[in-house]
């Protein structure tokens, strides 16, 4: 259905290509995967496919693509419609309406649907990716959460009725039903319509798609069917590619074979002589001073929404906080009254000791730094390093007087604490002179992340730090949590990667409709027994729980369950 033949592709201002003498075929009815590392070329090649590269991006592309045997540029513009439809990584850049129900009736209308039938195609799309419940017509696409943006941008490429249909990245923003639903949505477009599938997360490449690629530095480096890719040295030996969890907690303990699936994860550990390891209950270390207080605040938007439903929580000094729930559930609106940004219209929100509502968000970003959900809207230097001095740059001088100032940050003093928050989060120092609204978003969420660390402040809030990013990087956000936890900072996690909550989190506070649902200790929220109640609110034990679960081991996340292992099994 879809070819490319010895794809080189340079962007625009760069030395070394994107994309190195890459070919690769899908055939009609296929799901090809690909993974690999961040910058590795994925998007490159999606684009490429879709034909975006060079018409849109600029650049420099040699080799050729072709969609059922006509070229793709011909195939694009043909009037029975053979077209690729891709949902990208960058969801909130291919909005162009208002409005969630005028975005997903555009491609309707543009190929000549009367208004009333592309209105109710347009509905049974949105409820076909979750987002029945929602009004639509009279909800901005702006005012949605990043994950229902991105529900609006499946439902959007699915009612082009594209011949191949390409997901880059497209869980990143879903919470566990949504991700769940996409997959279901992939798994009935296979067959039918061929279909190209990138993600971060092994687990759902390697239950839906029939072939799966490595990329890396540019390379095609493997391709074949995807349990071979899986098992074999080429993908397990990728810098920023994790495999399988199974296979993961097995080859990290010393297991032998090569367990895919949850049933050849359980009779490799039986077969190990593992089983039946005594439960413990593992109480966190005591915290220090309360840093962070939300006392009853509510916060509603201008149409009635109320975001945020008389939430209350506290964060200590060497806290890990989580703050989780499903796309919609008022957790990024909670980050900005976090922040300052938004002022919540009842109740409190402290922060070491300041009311928010009696300072400004600039005040407040010396005692909490934050990373939002969209790096876009924080980016806004031409290098990194003048991106991370910013913050510094806008502080240098304390004004003491109506014509005086004092010097608060020397170049020195803004150079050692560029240079901390670079090496706290894990960013190349190859990295610092180039453009970061240039990198992948990985990358720039990274760059983000050091960001709201340059002040060092007391609180810090990541708001779902971990999508985009590649195996290395995820292990090294990881790391930055625990060092600032251990630092005395108070952390607040807004995530959808429950194993890093469950690794990383000290307490847990679920919000569903805005409210809180239960808050408590992270093993205690998490425990088997209210994994039934979790699923109702959109929120999933991760699969390391799971599958320790199914060999009687004490452990929530991969990291967990391979310590345990391995300690076991030694």
């Amino acid at each position: 259905m879809l070819h490319a033949d010895s794809l080189t592709f340079t962007y625009a201002g760069e030395p070394d290509p994107a994309l190195n003498d890459v070919s690769v075929s899908v055939d009609p009815g296929e799901a090809l995967g690909l993974a690999g590392p961040v910058g590795a070329g994925k998007t490159t090649l999606c684009m490429a496919l879709a034909g975006f590269v060079p018409s849109v991006t600029g650049g420099t592309l040699a080799g050729d693509i072709e969609l059922d045997g006509v070229p793709l540029s011909e195939a694009n513009d043909a009037a029975d419609g053979r077209r690729v439809g891709m949902v990208f990584e960058d969801f909130g850049a291919q909005m162009t309406q208002v409005y969630a129900l005028d975005e997903v009736m555009a491609p309707l209308r543009n190929s000549g649907v009367p208004r009333e039938e592309a209105a109710a195609r347009a509905r049974e799309l949105l409820d076909r990716v979750g987002l029945g419940d929602l009004d639509a017509s009279s909800k901005r696409t702006w005012e949605l959460s990043g994950g229902q943006q991105q529900r609006v941008a499946v439902a959007a490429v699915l009612a082009m009725d594209p011949d191949v249909v390409i997901f880059d990245n497209a869980t990143g923003m879903l919470d566990p039903r949504g991700k769940e639903r996409l997959g279901g949505i992939i798994d009935d477009l296979a067959g039918d319509t061929s279909v190209i599938v990138v993600d971060d997360d092994p687990d759902f490449l390697a239950e839906r798609v029939d072939r799966l690629g490595v990329m890396d530095d540019g390379d095609l480096r493997t391709i074949g069917p995807t349990e071979t890719v899986l098992r074999s040295d080429d993908f397990l030996d990728t810098d920023g590619v994790h495999p399988p969890t199974p296979l993961h907690v097995a080859d990290g303990a010393g297991l032998p074979g090569a367990p895919l699936t949850d049933g050849e994860f359980e009779r490799t550990v039986r077969d190990a002589g593992v089983g039946d390891v005594q439960r413990q209950t593992v109480v966190p270390d005591g915290f220090g001073p309360t840093q962070l207080s939300v006392d009853d605040a509510v916060y509603e938007y201008g149409d009635g929404t109320r975001a945020v439903d008389s939430v209350s929580l506290d964060v200590h000094a060497n806290e890990v906080r989580a703050v989780v729930g499903g796309n919609g559930a008022g957790k990024t609106t909670l980050t900005k009254l976090l922040a300052g940004l938004s002022k919540p219209d009842d109740g409190t929100v402290t922060v070491c000791g300041t009311d928010t509502t009696d300072s400004t968000a600039m005040d407040l970003a010396w005692d909490v730094g934050t990373a939002f959900q969209n790096p876009d809207e924080q980016l806004s230097e031409s290098t990194v390093r003048e991106e991370l001095a910013y913050p510094l740059e806008r502080r240098r001088y304390e004004r003491t007087g109506w014509f005086s100032k004092e010097t608060r940050f020397t170049d020195d003093e803004i150079e050692s604490r560029v240079e901390y928050a670079r090496e706290l989060v894990g960013l190349d120092e190859e990295l610092m002179e180039r453009d970061p609204t240039l990198f992948p978003r990985g990358h720039r969420r990274l760059v983000t992340i050091a960001e709201a660390l340059v002040l060092d402040p007391d609180v810090v809030v990541l708001d779902e730090p971990m999508v985009g990013l590649d195996a290395a990087a995820r292990n090294s956000v990881h790391e930055t949590i625990e060092r600032l936890r251990d630092a005395g900072k108070a952390v607040v996690l807004v995530e959808h990667d429950m194993d890093l909550v469950c690794s990383a989190s000290d307490t847990v506070t679920v919000l569903v409709d805005g409210a809180v649902a239960t808050t408590g200790e992270t093993r205690s929220v998490f425990a088997p027994s209210n994994w039934e109640r979790l699923v109702e609110w959109d929120v999933a034990p991760p699969r390391a729980a799971r599958l320790a679960d199914d060999v009687d081991v004490d452990a929530l996340s991969r990291r967990g369950l391979t310590d345990v292992l391995t300690e076991v099994s030694a």
